[in-house]
């Protein structure tokens, strides 16, 4: 798809020198954004975290908050969008009150991230996945080796949720307590304090990394992600045991104890 998209786009304009906006630091923005940079397309990708050596952005590209999407979206030719998130990343509102916007949106996610109504935009085409697959073809193999991984990775997380589930269920069977309702929360800078530095604790910074936590990890032993990461500056050490008070003292929106001392 990253293939036909950049096609689609070469026979709608010309792309040397045009800015494109990718919203999206996956394996789909990555791509997209790297064959753009081939056509001399001027590049800039959005991340929760500006830690280019956590999230492995193309060298020519440049990166932006996420949350000043709508900034770098005033100065682009096109916008692709790319993300799992299942929220909109462009709405009609925030579109319309702009001075000057893209002449190409593309639409590559699924469920979609960009608003249909912004179609009805002055001087706006917008791209879906249905607009850029048109007629069925084989893909290259290197599209298919693409395709599989993000599958694969797909795959793992849903296995992952699986074990949770399954442990979340022993464990309410064992306490007799009600199961918890999970819910979608915005961890856009919130601070995160996990408790604990192994494999559980590991799972759990990734997965809060994707959504832009601020991340503090207390624990005497970590792993070495952990241990990389906060040489990088993505999270914070405290190498020490859990102590009380430690909540009081760092205010988290979020607390996730990963130990194995029950105590």
């Amino acid at each position: 798809m990253p293939e036909k998209t950049v096609e689609k786009l070469k026979t709608m304009c010309q792309l040397a020198d045009k800015n494109a906006l990718v919203i999206g630091s996956g394996k789909i923005g990555r791509l997209v954004a790297e064959l753009l940079i081939r056509e001399n397309v001027r590049v800039t990708i959005t991340l929760r975290s500006h830690k280019k050596g956590v999230f492995q952005i193309p060298d020519k590209a440049g990166a932006i908050s996420y949350d000043e999407r709508y900034r770098a979206v005033e100065k682009a030719d096109i916008v692709i969008s790319a993300t799992t998130s299942p929220h909109l990343t462009l709405l009609y509102n925030e579109m319309s009150a702009l001075k000057k916007r893209p002449n190409i949106i593309v639409d590559l996610a699924v469920p979609r991230d960009v608003e249909p109504s912004i179609k009805g935009l002055s001087g706006v085409i917008l791209l879906t996945i249905d607009d850029i697959s048109g007629e069925t073809c084989f893909l290259p193999p290197e599209s298919v080796s693409m395709i599989e991984s993000v599958i694969g990775e797909h795959i793992a997380k849903y296995r992952q949720w699986v074990e949770f589930k399954e442990n979340m269920s022993d464990a309410t069977e064992s306490t007799k307590q009600k199961p918890f309702f999970p819910l979608f929360i915005d961890m856009s800078g919130r601070k995160a304090l996990i408790a604990g530095g192994g494999n559980v604790a590991e799972r759990r910074i990734k997965v809060l990394l994707d959504f832009g936590a601020d991340i503090t990890v207390i624990s005497p032993e970590v792993s070495e992600y952990i241990e990389h990461a906060a040489s990088l500056g993505t999270i914070r050490l405290l190498k020490q045991k859990y102590k009380e008070g430690d909540v009081t003292a760092l205010t988290p929106f979020l607390v996730i104890a990963a130990t194995s001392d029950r105590r």
